[in-house]
């Protein structure tokens, strides 16, 4: 099996763009990752069973790789914590199949990203990693990106600097993947509102360093964009009010509005 674009999710690919992803550098660690791993044939076919029966549960891993491991890019991270992002990534959720995906039922992203009943996944992809003789530090990643920085996530309720570095970019990943990804037939969130989202949570659940460089980097796909207001009004985004994502520049009716003077009117939706 080779990982290739065909395997991202569509939300992903609406942000990537040449500048900001070396995508061909990107997907190469992540399957020279895999290719090391000890058990690798079971692996594979573990992941081929994944792809085959619950593709969008795969779409994610491989998404939330490639995002986990952009996002340590920027942050100049050490190649061999790549890595670490690569593979954690890749099998973070693999619990999720094991507890619901075997048993034929559709897997409820935005539920299990809060917990809600879907705690287990976590110990129960862990355990299967453990035995597939994964890189403990790949372990100890996977076991953590569902701890929040406020203490409030879990398995282990750590808190601060207790959660795990790796961790946290695929926290950062996961949650961006899960918010904007189409599924059960609903459209995920737009980009601003899902930025606006995770800025919100930066500075209590999400490591805000790092919430913070993926929007730089990405908040700008949105200019160009035909935004839905709250009044039922449209307009083109021309320029991102960074300190304030949801009320930006909007060319409307032949006039330029700033929406964070105005403060009567924010953006509800974007139309792609």
């Amino acid at each position: 099996m080779i990982i290739t674009e065909n395997d991202f999710s569509e939300n992903l690919k609406e942000i990537i763009d040449e500048k900001n992803f070396n995508i061909t550098e990107l997907l190469e660690r992540l399957n020279e990752a895999i290719k090391k791993l000890v058990e690798y044939e079971k692996v594979i076919a573990l992941l081929g069973e994944i792809k085959e029966q619950e593709k969008e549960l795969f779409e994610h891993l491989v998404s939330v790789s490639i995002l986990a491991q952009q996002i340590g890019t920027w942050a100049k991270w050490e190649e061999y914590e790549l890595e670490y992002a690569a593979l954690g990534g890749m099998l973070h959720d693999i619990g999720l199949f094991q507890t619901i995906g075997k048993k034929k039922k559709k897997i409820p992203f935005k539920d299990e990203l809060q917990g809600n009943g879907y705690e287990k996944h976590v110990t129960e992809g862990t355990h299967l990693l453990k035995t597939l003789r994964v890189d403990p530090e790949v372990i100890k990643a996977v076991l953590g990106h569902h701890e929040r920085i406020d203490g409030n996530g879990f398995p282990m309720h750590l808190s601060g600097a207790m959660v795990n570095k790796i961790a946290r970019s695929l926290a950062v990943a996961d949650a961006y993947d899960v918010y904007t990804m189409k599924h059960k037939g609903e459209c995920g969130w737009p980009l601003l509102i899902a930025l606006q989202r995770m800025e919100d949570e930066g500075s209590r659940k999400l490591d805000s360093g790092l919430v913070q460089i993926f929007v730089e980097h990405v908040v700008e796909k949105a200019v160009g964009k035909t935004a839905v207001l709250s009044d039922g009004s449209t307009g083109r985004i021309v320029m991102i009010n960074k300190y304030d994502l949801l009320y930006p520049v909007v060319e409307c009716r032949g006039r330029s509005m700033d929406l964070s003077m105005l403060k009567r009117v924010c953006v509800e939706d974007i139309v792609v």
